[in-house]
């Protein structure tokens, strides 16, 4: 047997984990849109709400077991290894998603923050409560920083449709510039605010 040096060791971990990574996103497109994931040390963490109430937060642990016996290792070709490392991604995948929503509707049932579309779609009325309900950022051009929407497909295709219809109509167009100028100005106070932090 030849032995695996140091680099090509290290090399196979870079790909595993790349591989593994992939995974991961196939199974949860939505994680790979979120820009910062933060890191914190310990079991147990707080955060303040806009209102001021303090939430404690206890971490759980999302963890996917995964075993290979050496002797069903040998003769392992190279792409066996890679789909195993993207199983063990899809499976982390699948399991953060089930705990990032769960976490989220406990937050958003907890502030009432929610309202409920009919089976046949969004109204108008509806697209615009949500937006007066989620807090929305701007970059240096006043416009609105995107937002990721998550939903099934066939939601999609029906917002889709109706996003196009809406578009054609002034007085809907208003209505939701109206709206995002208000949310505009909430911005604007929020980052009024905001203290430097040495």
């Amino acid at each position: 047997m030849l032995p695996i040096f140091p680099k090509a060791q290290q090399e196979m971990q870079n790909t595993f984990n790349h591989e593994m990574f992939e995974g991961m996103w196939e199974a949860s497109p939505v994680l790979n849109k979120i820009r910062t994931q933060p890191q914190r040390e310990g079991h147990d963490a707080s955060y303040q709400q806009e209102d001021g109430t303090i939430v404690d937060v206890e971490y759980q642990k999302a963890s996917v077991e995964y075993s290979l016996k050496f002797e069903n290792a040998r003769g392992l070709t190279p792409e066996d290894f890679l789909d195993r490392a993207r199983d063990i991604g899809r499976r982390m995948g699948r399991e953060m998603e089930r705990n990032l929503f769960a976490t989220m509707s406990r937050m958003i049932d907890g502030i009432g923050n929610t309202f409920v579309c009919s089976s046949d779609g969004i109204k108008f009325e509806e697209w615009l409560e949500m937006h007066t309900k989620i807090m929305s950022d701007f970059d240096e051009d006043g416009q609105p920083t995107t937002k990721t929407w998550v939903c099934t497909p066939e939601f999609q295709s029906k917002l889709i449709n109706a996003l196009q219809e809406w578009e054609r109509d002034p007085e809907k167009i208003a209505a939701f510039k109206a709206v995002m100028a208000k949310q505009k100005e909430d911005y604007d106070a929020r980052e009024a605010c905001r203290r430097m932090v040495d």
